[in-house]
């Protein structure tokens, strides 16, 4: 575009040959380049021959060679017919439509007469009935030789036959690869140029650079780059939105941690508690059991009046001095015995 911008200020109007066709309508191409790269290989296969392929190319030698052939080249007398054969100066469409009409009839004519169809090649045998062919012809020929010829025929055959299937199999897998290269290829098309879109509306013949035409191309320029900005954009917008999703994951995260760890707590405490519980269960338990098995003493009261206790195991029993009661005389009944009070009234 600033080639175009350059050529407009300057009041230059640019013609764009159609694709695939400089080496027809080029000046440079037709009349010059060509005798160039002649003379130039001259000098390199004379510079070989003089060495005896003893010798690289370099640098240094490199001038020497293309100098000369420079001068041979770009002499005024192919710089003019240059622009005769093109059809520029004078004007003549026709010189450069009939090489391509006689080229194309040319071609055409050669390859239907020099190359024969893929279909009758006689190098391969991929089907059954050419291989029985070919069986048939070596038996015939092997039956009249002697035993030695056989053999070596034989093998022939069989080698003959093993490529020859191999080369088949080639073919076809070169077949299925072309298929998916092309498959691929149409999966990553690239984004036309400017030109190339400018070109696809206008046809492809010679394209003109009016100024109409470098205003489109400026505003598809234009809006290529508004494209590659918004591509920007949307990239650094997705990246911000990864990032934020990448800190919320890991705050979501550091919270399920903390969560974890505090019920993991609880889980701990409530595991303590329940253990310190059992313990004192068990002890519980324990101390019960040994009061259970220790002897039990029972306390039995007397049955009737106990016995009285003499003055020697009073005295025994303790130093006071014995306190000397006053008896009192009791009944006696008919028989003599003395008569006893009831409990309840002896106080």
């Amino acid at each position: 575009m600033e080639f175009l911008n350059w050529c407009e200020r300057h009041r230059i109007l640019i013609a764009i040959y159609p694709p695939h066709s400089t080496h027809r309508l080029q000046p440079l191409d037709v009349s010059v380049f060509a005798p160039l790269a002649h003379h130039y290989s001259q000098g390199l296969d004379s510079l070989i021959r003089q060495s005896e392929g003893r010798t690289t190319m370099s640098k240094r030698d490199f001038f020497a060679i293309f100098w000369p052939a420079f001068e041979q080249a770009f002499t005024e007398k192919n710089i003019a017919s240059a622009w005769s054969k093109t059809g520029i100066l004078p004007f003549d469409p026709q010189k450069v439509l009939s090489i391509f009409s006689t080229a194309d009839e040319d071609t055409s004519g050669r390859q239907s007469a020099e190359r024969p169809a893929s279909g009758s090649s006689s190098s391969t045998f991929d089907s059954p009935s050419k291989v029985k062919r070919v069986r048939t012809v070596l038996n015939s020929t092997v039956a009249g030789s002697d035993r030695k010829t056989q053999r070596t025929l034989k093998k022939l055959g069989d080698t003959v036959l093993g490529l020859s299937a191999k080369l088949t199999l080639s073919r076809l897998q070169n077949k299925q690869l072309d298929t998916a290269l092309r498959l691929e290829q149409r999966k990553k098309k690239r984004q036309k140029r400017v030109f190339e879109e400018l070109r696809s509306s206008e046809g492809f013949g010679t394209l003109i650079m009016s100024p109409t035409r470098i205003q489109r191309a400026r505003d598809l320029a234009m809006n290529r780059e508004q494209e590659k900005e918004q591509l920007v954009r949307d990239k650094e917008l997705r990246t911000q939105e990864r990032t934020k999703e990448k800190a919320r994951k890991q705050e979501e995260a550091q919270r399920k941690r903390e969560d974890r760890e505090v019920a993991s707590a609880a889980r701990k405490t409530a595991a303590a508690e329940k253990k310190a519980a059992r313990a004192k269960e068990k002890a519980d338990k324990m101390a019960l059991k040994q009061l259970e098995s220790q002897p039990s003493v029972s306390v039995r009261r007397p049955r009737g009046r106990p016995k009285k206790q003499t003055a020697t195991k009073i005295a025994r029993a303790s130093p006071v001095e014995p306190v000397v009661e006053e008896r009192t005389k009791q009944p006696v009944t008919r028989r003599g015995r003395e008569s006893r009070l009831p409990a309840r009234y002896s106080d």
